[in-house]
């Protein structure tokens, strides 16, 4: 997902299903409803989905601010309507190699607990409706991902999309 429209579009999805979600009263965690809407990205050529009902936004990481000297390890902001959010790099959070630099990185900011924080991740493709049968409980097969951030996984077009859990993603 290249462009700033498509971006967008994306952005007027999460608020809509948010603002279903709230119409209804459906305040259930994932794995509590019938149905669960995800942002689907990608990392490290693996599928990933996080909540709709947790995502603010989904920006360019072209915006990003680095805080250091460059090297990997240096905190990365991003100014979301004058408010410095911090940036995780899901990559090195879930142990995944680092990324090569790439045009359609994006940044999802997230919503925990009143706090705000984004995710770093490698390009956003969609966001899917999911019946809560077809999600599958941990462990996922042939992933040595630390499962306090892992709410389970679905297969999608013969792809195992492994459904992210906000609250393990920002514990640290």
């Amino acid at each position: 997902m290249s462009s700033e429209s498509e971006t967008g579009k994306i952005r007027r999805q999460t608020a809509a299903g948010r603002s279903k979600a709230a119409r209804k009263g459906d305040t259930a965690a994932p794995g509590q409803s019938d149905r669960l809407q995800v942002v689907r990205f990608t990392l490290a050529g693996r599928e990933f989905g996080v909540d709709v009902r947790s995502v603010q936004e989904i920006r360019r990481a072209a915006e990003l601010t680095v805080i250091g000297d460059g090297s990997s390890t240096d905190s990365r902001v991003l100014n979301v309507r004058g408010q410095a959010v911090t940036v995780m790099d899901l990559r090195r959070r879930l142990g995944l190699p680092p990324a090569q630099g790439d045009i359609k990185a994006r940044v999802i900011v997230i919503e925990h607990e009143h706090k705000t924080y984004g995710l770093l991740v490698d390009a956003v493709t969609e966001v899917l409706r999911l019946e809560q049968l077809s999600l599958e409980p941990k462990p996922i097969p042939d992933m040595p991902l630390d499962a306090n951030a892992i709410c389970g996984f679905c297969s999608i077009d013969e792809q195992n999309v492994i459904i992210l859990d906000v609250a393990g993603l920002v514990k640290t």
